[in-house]
C-alpha cells in the first residue's frame, strides 16, 4: 500500500508557548515583502537573509525577536535546545510519519542539495529507488517536497519516478535540515556559537543565493515589478550585495 507510512492524521500540531495550536498540512506562506516586515529594523540584507531562514510561514517568523540581530536570533531561537523552532520540525513528523530516522535522512539528503531520485536513495542510503519514491510520495502529500519538471515535460516524463527534481516547499525545513539537524549532536551539547560561528555564518550568504524552496519563484514574480532587488541567473540568485528593498 502507497500510504503505509504514513499516519491516518488530516492536523499536525505544533508549540506555541506552551500550548499545542493546530495547523492544516501544506500551509501557503506570506509573500516576500510581507515577510521581511517582520523585521522593519534589519538592513536590507538581513531581511533577505532572515525570510531566506524562516520563509513565509507566520509561525516560523514571530520566533525571531526584531530587537536581536539575525545572529542571535538564529542562536537563540533556532539553535538552543528548548525553544520552540529546534523541536518543531522532529514534532512535526512524529506527528505525521512512522519510520521517522528514514524520513528524517531523505529530507537531509534533498536539504543538502541532492534533487535526483538516485543522488537522495544514495545520500539516505536506501538501495531500492523504488522505496525512496514512496517516501518522497508521502512527503508530497504532507506538503514537505515537491517534485519539479521543465515547462515542456510530457505526461510520460512525469510518470516516470526517475524523472524531475525533488526540493523541499519550506525554507525553514531546509535550513533546519543543511544546518540544525546535521550537526543535532554539537547542539544538544550546547555548542550553539561553535555551529553558527564555523558551520552557518560561512555558508549563510550562499544558502540564500541558492535558495531551493519557498521564496525563489515569489521573489522573482514579486521583484518583476518592483525595482527594488536585484536578480541574477536561471536559479533565481539573489544579488544581496548591493539590493535595496523599497517599503
Amino acid at each position: 500500500m502507497i500510504n503505509m507510512n504514513l499516519k491516518m492524521v488530516n492536523w499536525s500540531f505544533f508549540t506555541a508557548g506552551g500550548v499545542l495550536v493546530k495547523r492544516k498540512h501544506k500551509m501557503n506562506g506570506m509573500g516576500f515583502y510581507d515577510a521581511m516586515k517582520f523585521f522593519p529594523g534589519y538592513s536590507d540584507k538581513d531581511k533577505v537573509l532572515a525570510c531566506s531562514v524562516l520563509g513565509g510561514i507566520p509561525h516560523y517568523l514571530k520566533q525571531f525577536d526584531s530587537k536581536l540581530s539575525l545572529a542571535e536570533n538564529i542562536k537563540k531561537n533556532i539553535l538552543t535546545k528548548g525553544c520552540v523552532s529546534y523541536s518543531e520540525v522532529d514534532f512535526l513528523l512524529h506527528q505525521e510519519l512512522w519510520e521517522t530516522p528514514i524520513y528524517n535522512s531523505i529530507i537531509e539528503a534533498v536539504a543538502l542539495g541532492n534533487t535526483k531520485l538516485n543522488d537522495i536513495s544514495q545520500k539516505s542510503l536506501i538501495e531500492d529507488t523504488s522505496k525512496t519514491s514512496v517516501y518522497l510520495k508521502n512527503l508530497i502529500e504532507l506538503g514537505i517536497v515537491e517534485r519539479e519538471f521543465s515547462v515542456d515535460a510530457k505526461v510520460k516524463e512525469k510518470a516516470n519516478t526517475n524523472r524531475g527534481r525533488y526540493r523541499l516547499t519550506d525554507n525553514f525545513f531546509r535550513f533546519w535540515y543543511a544546518f540544525g539537524f546535521a550537526n543535532i549532536s554539537q547542539l544538544e551539547e550546547g555548542d550553539v556559537e561553535g555551529v553558527y560561528d564555523y558551520i552557518i555564518e560561512p555558508e549563510l550568504h550562499e544558502f540564500a543565493l541558492f535558495s531551493e524552496s519557498g521564496f525563489d519563484e515569489k521573489i522573482v514574480k514579486e521583484a518583476e515589478a518592483d525595482d527594488g532587488l536585484m536578480l541574477y541567473g536561471l536559479d533565481t540568485i539573489v544579488n544581496l550585495e548591493h539590493c535595496e528593498i523599497s517599503d
